[in-house]
């Protein structure tokens, strides 16, 4: 029996490579929503700020990071929170305890009345680091407006969103207005938490470039796993996927204990180590690739040069870009 089923088994994994690695024999349609800007290097990957312009170097969700990130020529994440009064801020917590040392919730507080960000801010994926201020920092610590934002950035500059009031109808709409007011349909990647919340995005302008929630990731992660990948129509046009590295699982573990944690590390881990096909098949349907977080010069050599993913995010953007030029040196 155990002869029979062996070389079935390869028969059909070997099909779905050959499909995963050309999505375009099964009439998988091509996506052309997002427009990257020019690669830095001949590697042809990108590095993405995490909390505007990384953790490490700016304070956190202030324009000086957004500013910063854009000189450097990093691409730009965020999460967007709106506040009592209605406004969108780009800003990650629900709260304002780690940032600012006030134990209210963003949502509680209107705009005008947002503390400033205080020294130092504990780095959430480097656990037991943290950001002290620099003297260009103070006065520069304001927690801006998406609006501030997207004028303080060049419209041509990738810009990734999580929309963190996505049941809000409301902030999904202004949401979507401020990407049209701002011309930036085609360079900002937004998403939520939900696939529900993300189809109601789409449907305020079907031209969004949309990510996958993490729930989606992992059930493409399970069909890639029994073979069926390559055969499924995927709605989403960016793949944000978790880089597992002993400083993420250290710290991922040290501030949520709990048996979810215990089998996430592992599974993501394989996901992030073992499984480059599945990155090749969403690359080669237009699909964006990106990991998050890596901050160890190591992690970061590993995921560009061992992978086939396409940009990594990072709250040390400056050296991800000098570890991208030293790999670019090494094809010449």
């Amino acid at each position: 029996m155990l002869a029979f089923i062996v070389p079935v088994l390869g028969l059909y994994y070997g099909i779905q490579y050959i499909f995963l690695l050309h999505p375009s024999w099964l009439r998988h349609k091509k996506k052309t929503k997002l427009q990257l800007p020019a690669p830095p290097t001949k590697l042809k990957k990108y590095v993405h700020s995490h909390r505007a312009g990384g953790s490490y170097e700016k304070p956190e969700s202030t324009l000086n990071a957004f500013k910063h990130s854009a000189q450097i020529g990093a691409l730009v994440e965020t999460d967007v929170q709106m506040t009592k009064d209605g406004v969108l801020v780009a800003f990650h917590d629900d709260d304002l305890i780690r940032t600012c040392g006030v134990d209210k919730k963003i949502s509680e507080t209107d705009y005008a009345d947002l503390p400033q960000l205080r020294s130092p801010i504990p780095i959430w994926f480097s656990y037991g680091d943290q950001y002290f201020f620099k003297p260009e920092d103070e006065g520069h610590s304001q927690i801006p407006s998406l609006t501030e934002v997207f004028e303080a950035l060049p419209a041509t500059t990738i810009i990734m969103l999580e929309l963190k009031n996505a049941a809000d109808q409301n902030a999904r709409k202004q949401l979507v207005e401020l990407i049209k007011k701002h011309d930036r349909q085609s360079t900002t990647i937004v998403g939520t938490g939900q696939s529900a919340y993300n189809r109601l995005l789409s449907g305020l302008d079907e031209n969004l470039p949309i990510f996958m929630p993490e729930l989606k990731v992992i059930k493409y992660f399970l069909y890639y796993l029994v073979g069926i990948l390559a055969y499924v129509k995927i709605e989403e046009d960016v793949a944000s996927l978790p880089y597992m590295s002993r400083q993420y699982a250290s710290a991922k573990w040290r501030q949520e204990k709990s048996v979810k944690t215990f089998f996430y590390i592992p599974i993501t881990w394989i996901m992030s180590h073992l499984c480059d096909a599945m990155i090749v098949n969403f690359n080669e349907r237009g699909i964006y690739t990106n990991y998050y977080v890596a901050n160890e010069e190591s992690d970061i050599k590993n995921a560009f040069k061992r992978s086939s993913i396409q940009g990594v995010m990072t709250d040390k953007p400056s050296l991800a870009l000098e570890v991208l030029n030293k790999l670019s040196d090494e094809l010449k």
